[in-house]
This record gives C-alpha cells, sequence and structure tokens, in this order.
C-alpha cells in the first residue's frame, strides 16, 4: 500500500453540539474502526448513566454495520468500535463515520483540546491501517460547540478583529500584540 492512501481521520462539529469523525480514505476500502476520543475541560458524551450518544455516520449502515460499542479507558477517553459482521466496507472514501453527541453544560466560554488516538482500521482481508492521532481544538460560547478559532484564522484587514483570539495552547489572549508578531 502506498503512502498516499493512508487514510486521514478529522472531526467536524455541527450547531447542535454534535462531533462528526471524519475518515478520508481515498484507495482504502474498510471494514471496521476503532478510536479513543478524549476532552478537557469538562466537555463530555452525552450519556444515560450505562449507553453513550455515539451514532453511525453518513458512511455506515445499520444493515451492514453494528452500532458503535463504547467503553471508558483507564485514560477516561472513550473506546468506540464500528464492526460490519457482513463484512461490508463503509460507504465512498470520505465523509463522517459515526457521530458523537456532547454535552458542554456548566463548561466555561474557552478553548478546548480534544483528541482522537489509536485509531485502527480494518479492510475485508482484515489488513490493518493505524492513521494518525488528531489533537485538535473547539471552542465553546455560551454553552455552544463550534469550530476553534487561533492564530491562523486572524486575517491581516482586521476582519476578525472583534474576536476572540487564541494562542496555541488554547489560552485567550489579552495582551496587545506589538509588532505584528504574537
Amino acid at each position: 500500500m502506498s503512502e498516499e492512501a493512508t487514510p486521514v481521520v478529522s472531526a467536524s462539529f455541527d450547531e447542535d453540539n454534535t462531533m462528526l469523525i471524519n475518515v478520508a480514505n481515498p484507495g482504502y476500502p474498510f471494514t471496521a474502526a476503532q478510536f479513543d476520543i478524549k476532552f478537557e475541560g469538562g466537555i463530555g458524551i452525552v450519556n444515560d448513566g450505562e449507553y453513550y450518544d455515539v451514532f453511525l455516520g453518513s458512511r455506515t449502515s445499520s444493515r451492514n454495520h453494528s452500532e458503535p460499542e463504547c467503553n471508558t479507558q483507564p485514560d477516561g477517553s472513550l473506546r468506540v468500535v464500528i464492526l460490519s459482521l457482513k463484512n461490508k466496507v463503509f460507504t465512498g472514501e470520505e465523509g463522517d463515520i459515526a457521530t458523537v453527541a456532547l454535552d458542554v453544560t456548566g463548561v466555561a466560554d474557552g478553548v478546548y483540546q480534544y483528541t482522537i488516538k489509536n485509531v485502527a482500521l480494518s479492510d475485508p482481508s482484515s489488513q490493518l491501517q493505524y492513521p494518525a492521532d488528531v489533537v485538535e481544538w473547539v471552542s465553546v460560547n455560551g454553552g455552544v460547540i463550534g469550530e476553534a478559532t487561533g492564530i491562523d484564522s486572524i486575517t491581516a484587514d482586521g476582519e476578525n478583529a472583534n474576536e476572540a483570539i487564541y494562542d496555541l495552547s488554547g489560552r485567550k489572549v489579552s495582551k496587545i500584540v506589538k509588532g505584528g508578531i504574537y
């Protein structure tokens, strides 16, 4: 398998505080997925005490794939496993494979780190791929999850002048930046 075919994992968020676990896997069809999710700062995954609100994504079908099995790991992360007992591949070559309902009740406004790690994807022949871990930030404003803002999102024309600015550690920048360099 060539290096270009290595799958890439990412996440996106919608307005309903739902995280979408995305996989881009051109040239690598897969039938099963496993990953661990961990949030910092009090963000949690909605659960009823026994079951977590983690569901199949747009690339999966309940006829071909099991509902995600979830269990808490010793480090506090949530392990998610999606299997195909029929050895059916996930639909398409990119998009969400799972959705995760997030709970931000009582979480202060700010930017928080999340990690998607220990990712393993299995093809129909049980050959495994291990995409790179994802360490990113997500913003919480007034109890609503949004894409993270950061130094990379600031434009020179002042377009984002009234938005909060965060450093790469997720801390809100409150000092005046001098000389155009932070």
